[in-house]
């Protein structure tokens, strides 16, 4: 396994190149509101950090950044309109990430935590979880929602990409409404494109959902497409 003080390294010193690029961003967008180039591209650097901070156990950077990427989430999709005072409060939550740190004693305490292996333990353990969520995700979409959806490969991540097989994207995004209903949470494939024609599919997340109840979920997911 590689280092755990390389990896905490490699994820700060990305972050803040992705940062860097999000303060520069934001205020090209004030520059050009209408901008979905600019929007998505800051949307991906802060969901990469949310996703690395979740990883590695970064719970309140990782709360903090999905507060960030729900905002941008609504700029994007035209539910919020790009104004001064929308990108003022995107601006704040960004440098708020670059500033952020912990109080010494804690640091402190993690420092311990790191020399004592036990966070290494932990990433350790954390992995071999997500492993078994990924397998079981990637599993139940060839098997249950073979039908209507085409795995994409992956090996890492905290998601799942599925592209669909014959619904169009208007058919696609009822099923998405339908799965909310019965409380299974997925995203259109779509709002993470950049080309205008887009491919029609599903994004699952993994990340938090106990392993006990992904069959279920998929389950309920495969009843949104409808009688075979």
């Amino acid at each position: 396994m590689e280092d755990l003080g390389e990896i905490v390294g490699e994820f700060l010193m990305e972050s803040h190149e992705n940062l860097d690029q999000i303060d520069r961003d934001l205020v090209s967008l004030e520059q050009e509101p209408d901008s979905r180039d600019l929007i998505s591209r800051i949307f991906r650097a802060i969901h990469t950090i949310k996703g690395t901070s979740g990883f590695l156990a970064f719970s309140r950077l990782e709360k903090l950044a999905h507060a960030g990427e729900s905002l941008l989430s609504k700029l994007r999709d035209g539910v919020m309109p790009v104004t001064p005072s929308t990108i003022t409060d995107a601006t704040e939550k960004a440098k708020f990430l670059v500033d952020w740190h912990t109080s010494l004693p804690v640091q402190a305490a993690m420092a311990r935590f790191i020399e004592s292996g036990a966070f290494a333990r932990h990433i350790r353990k954390v992995g071999a979880a997500y492993r078994r969520r990924h397998a079981m995700v990637t599993r139940g979409v060839s098997t249950l929602l073979h039908e209507h959806l085409e795995l994409v490969p992956s090996n890492a991540g905290l998601h799942v990409t599925a592209v669909a097989r014959r619904l169009n994207a208007t058919h696609m995004q009822e099923v998405i409404d339908s799965a909310r209903t019965a409380g299974v949470a997925v995203q259109s494939l779509a709002r993470f494109g950049m080309a205008k024609r887009r491919r029609v599919g599903v994004v699952l997340g993994y990340g938090s959902i106990p392993a006990e109840r992904i069959e279920e979920g998929l389950r309920r997911l495969r009843s949104c497409f409808g009688p075979k």
